[in-house]
């Protein structure tokens, strides 16, 4: 039997928020796919923003707050730091819980989101610390290899943000 939650049409409609997954209740909100404090809060009013970008601002978040998280979401996301909207965008990767990596004079830096299946496999990494002022993992640069396969196991699919952009971990 259809309803209007599954018509193919209704999955056009943003009902949860791109920054914070709560569901949408006003009619601008769903068009927008943004709540009202989220608006005032994470930067959707940028100050000296053209009209076109912030038109092209709004299908990106539309198009966030449809998706959720996964590829679409990264180059929604990226596209909006592209246009500006910088607060916005980190709002909504810190929301989807990204894997951040940064490499510095030969050590990597590693920011993931807690799993408890994958705390030993990321200790067992040769040279692992751990920098408790910046609550992250740190590997030797010569690490990359045995650091990647472990990401992919336990964080596949999820977003990974490095100096060299955005992607999702495959």
């Amino acid at each position: 039997m259809s309803t209007y939650e599954n018509a193919p049409a209704t999955k056009m409609l943003a009902t949860y928020c791109a920054c914070c997954s709560r569901p949408l209740v006003d009619a601008i909100s769903v068009e927008t796919g943004i709540g009202p404090e989220c608006r005032k809060k994470h930067g959707y009013y940028l100050e000296g923003a053209s009209e076109e970008a912030r038109k092209e601002a709004n299908v990106m978040v539309h198009h966030i707050a449809i998706h959720q998280d996964g590829p679409q979401v990264v180059a929604a996301v990226a596209r909006l730091r592209e246009l500006g909207f910088t607060t916005l965008a980190d709002r909504v990767l810190d929301r989807i819980g990204c894997i951040r990596i940064f490499e510095n004079d030969g050590t990597l830096s590693v920011a993931t989101p807690y799993r408890e299946d994958a705390v030993k496999p990321m200790a067992a990494i040769q040279g692992r610390r751990w920098d408790r002022d910046n609550k992250v993992n740190t590997y030797p640069a010569s690490m990359k290899r045995e650091l990647w396969d472990v990401l992919k196991i336990y964080f596949n699919g999820m977003t990974l943000i490095s100096k060299k952009g955005m992607a999702v971990i495959s």
